[in-house]
């Protein structure tokens, strides 16, 4: 494979797996705020804005989970995808945040994720290396479990006794924020 083949695969596969967690992230974010409105729930409201953390959607999640509710059913099946998703959270940091360059020395199709954080320390500076054959592996690690939870989640859309949040199921609702297709930022 050519250099720009390696390139071109390698965005296709930092995309799907992207995209992959993103329905996890949407799905579990939807979830949280589908469950608020449930009377065992409702003294939990809001969303967080980050995934993981002591205060993020993963959290809040395990904290409804842990209620006695509609969810709690459910608690050992999500529990366990949650974790194999925790499992990938710091090489998703990578592939969401960094910046991704041909690693030539390593090989043809090795390639450099590179990026800053900061923490309560100050700025770190990450750096993950990984191959074609290792970004392929994480697709494929992501995928059934992607599926599974987003798949569970709708099933328990249907179960709470709750109204829809409207915009999450209906596409003729209006754009969040009021953005719409074409609009510039």
């Amino acid at each position: 494979m050519d250099e720009l083949a390696a390139i071109n695969e390698a965005i296709r596969l930092r995309g799907m797996f992207v995209q992959r967690y993103a329905g996890v992230e949407y799905a579990v974010a939807a979830l949280i705020l589908h469950a608020q409105q449930h009377e065992a729930y409702t003294s939990h409201k809001g969303l967080p804005l980050s995934w993981s953390g002591s205060k993020g959607k993963v959290a809040r999640l395990h904290k409804l989970l842990a209620l006695d509710g509609p969810l709690a059913q459910h608690r050992d099946d999500l529990g366990g995808y949650l974790a194999s998703f925790a499992e990938l959270d710091e090489r998703r940091n990578f592939l969401v945040y960094g910046i991704m360059t041909a690693d030539r020395l390593a090989g043809p199709d090795a390639f450099r994720f590179r990026m800053f954080r900061s923490s309560t320390d100050g700025t770190d500076y990450g750096l993950m290396s990984a191959t074609l054959s290792e970004m392929e592996a994480l697709v494929e690690a992501v995928q059934p479990i992607a599926t599974s939870l987003t798949a569970l989640v709708g099933r328990i859309f249907h179960t709470l006794s709750v109204p829809p949040i409207v915009a999450m199921f209906d596409p003729s609702a209006p754009a969040p924020f009021g953005l719409k297709l074409g609009t510039r930022l």
